[in-house]
């Protein structure tokens, strides 16, 4: 009984977390639960969540990919910068994602080829799409007369409710969980992610499963920066910046519950939510800007903390 009373702490601990911190922001506000703060919430989250989806599926195979806030960054300015000098708006997103697939592919090439540590290797290449990105704009914003299209990706609301940019992340968040978790492609990178030896010597392609993973994140990360831009009204050089380490923290609290120790897409959205909920909740309760980084830090330790000393109990 208490065996499994820890397991269950284990795996569900950081949900359990996300539902007393829900409790909480609506006993000491007036508005968490409000429908309307509700849906500001969901929209908040909904590009942290797309990225996040990127990461998570590189994560699989064992990968890791650093420069998906400066791809998507640099995304957003040249999404702008393609929308303003008239481009048609779906050729404009095609474009821009298959710049960030080109990321992740060279990613990948660079991982599997050359032999260079994921980290490394994107790391650099963040450090690649910053100077293009600077050299281009000067550090100056991307603005102008876009387009009604342009602006309804990240302002739209459909039926006047629901913004676009949660319709997007919902259906992104549906076929990559489906995609990892009852397809032949994702049994094969989570095994990879298990063991790349054993999986090679199972006839798994393993190379090109990894370069998949990469090429997603970046891919992802390139349409974050599309809706990212849109919910702005301009290109901004350093806008998707701060999604970096917010996609590595809902990744690695994902990995705290449903499959614990592995990265998956549902813990992922869970760790997006929990993200977006202290957030929310500590703007909502007058924290001041600079404690919030402190709150939300600890508050994440102490979910992750939670999960780890249940899996411990377990072990033992």
């Amino acid at each position: 009984m208490r065996e499994n009373a820890k397991y269950f702490v284990q795996k569900y601990g950081t949900i359990i977390t996300l539902i007393l911190l829900i409790v909480i922001f609506s006993i000491t506000t007036e508005t968490f639960l409000e429908p309307r703060n509700l849906l500001n919430i969901v929209a908040h989250i909904s590009m942290l969540m797309i990225i996040a989806t990127g990461l998570t599926v590189c994560m699989v195979p064992g990968d890791f990919d650093m420069s998906i806030g400066s791809v998507a960054s640099l995304s957003g300015i040249f999404f702008s910068s393609l929308v303003v000098r008239n481009f048609p708006l779906i050729p404009s997103i095609l474009v821009v994602l298959l710049m960030g697939a080109v990321f992740g592919l060279t990613a990948g090439l660079l991982v599997t080829k050359v032999r260079i540590s994921a980290f490394i290797a994107t790391l650099a290449l963040g450090q690649v799409a910053t100077g293009i990105n600077f050299m281009y704009t000067r550090g100056q914003e991307v603005f102008g007369d876009f387009s009604k299209g342009f602006l309804s990706l990240g302002q739209g609301k459909t039926f006047s409710i629901i913004p676009n940019q949660v319709l997007i992340m919902i259906g992104i968040v549906f076929i990559f969980a489906f995609t990892m978790e009852k397809t032949k492609v994702g049994r094969y990178m989570y095994a990879i992610g298990g063991s790349i030896h054993a999986s090679f010597l199972s006839g798994i392609k393993v190379n090109l499963y990894r370069i998949f993973g990469l090429m997603i994140s970046g891919g992802l990360a390139a349409f974050t920066g599309c809706i990212l831009a849109s919910r702005l009204g301009s290109g901004q050089p350093t806008a998707g910046d701060s999604y970096l380490m917010d996609a590595i923290a809902a990744a690695y609290i994902g990995m705290t519950t449903i499959k614990t120790s592995r990265p998956n897409i549902i813990g992922t959205l869970i760790g997006v939510l929990f993200i977006g909920v202290i957030e929310n909740g500590l703007v909502l309760i007058g924290v001041s800007y600079f404690f919030q980084y402190i709150a939300k830090g600890v508050i994440i330790i102490l979910a992750v903390a939670l999960s780890s000393r249940g899996s411990m109990v377990v072990e033992k």
